[in-house]
């Protein structure tokens, strides 16, 4: 499984920030952590835009097992 702590989390005018990290385990069984950051824009009440950010760090190793097992699909 995967769980999401959320570390920050901060309104702006258009919507809101959020900082989280997601822990988890890899097809491989390697644990892993991805560091990301949300930026909402928030039109009457429902989120209209959303962009990502990942920290490429946190998230290469991630994409190397998930690259390895689709080669092998």
């Amino acid at each position: 499984g995967a769980r999401y702590d959320v570390v920050q989390r901060e309104a702006t005018e258009t919507g809101f920030v959020r900082q989280h990290v997601l822990r988890g385990t890899m097809l491989n069984g390697e644990p892993f952590i991805l560091t990301a950051c949300l930026i909402c824009v928030v039109e009457e009440g429902r989120i209209t835009r959303l962009d990502k950010y990942f920290d490429p760090a946190s998230s290469a190793r991630l994409y190397e097992v998930t690259a390895e097992y689709n080669a092998r699909a």
